[in-house]
């Protein structure tokens, strides 16, 4: 009968452990409550894709975010124009590629930082081998916040159940 009880609160002490240790997770989430929630480990890369508002050509942009950072580091960026709204002035880190400019290694820490749906330019978000179209998800015009934070693993859960992926 002890060893039952021994058994069962070190069941109990083990999910405790688990459902309230801390998670790393990218947050995606609107004005009107939708979120989409990615844990990982140690780094999660993601790229949003979309068309330029001004140049109406194919842009992307590459980001990780890192373990134990509430930063994202943007990588690099991928555009087609030089026009308006692009970079004027890039370093070494600049080539031309199948018709395409890239700038990479940027490394540039962003906090969090904030994107506005819309169905011209379309934002794809490509993430853990998965394309999700934003637009489609968010309404137009609905500000989208991208977060890194840790949270706890049974926030995690929930928001999993909550969220549209």
């Amino acid at each position: 009968m002890k060893i039952k009880k021994y058994i069962v609160t070190a069941i109990i002490i083990i999910l405790f452990a688990i459902f309230f240790s801390p998670q790393d997770v990218l947050l995606v989430k609107g004005e009107r409550k939708n979120i989409l929630i990615f844990p990982y480990k140690d780094n999660i890369d993601f790229t949003i894709e979309y068309t330029h508002s001004v140049e109406k050509t194919s842009t992307s942009e590459t980001f990780r975010a890192y373990s134990g950072k509430e930063n994202i580091v943007l990588l690099s960026t991928k555009f087609v124009g030089q026009g308006a709204g692009l970079p004027s002035e890039v370093d070494k880190n600049f080539k031309h590629q199948d018709n395409f400019f890239i700038v990479d290694n940027i490394n540039e820490d962003i906090e969090k930082f904030y994107i506005r749906s819309s169905i011209v330019a379309k934002y794809n978000l490509t993430i853990n081998n998965r394309n999700i179209l934003l637009y489609k998800i968010f309404n137009d015009g609905e500000l989208i916040e991208f977060e890194n934070k840790k949270i706890l693993r049974i926030k995690t859960y929930l928001l999993l159940l909550y969220s549209k992926f």
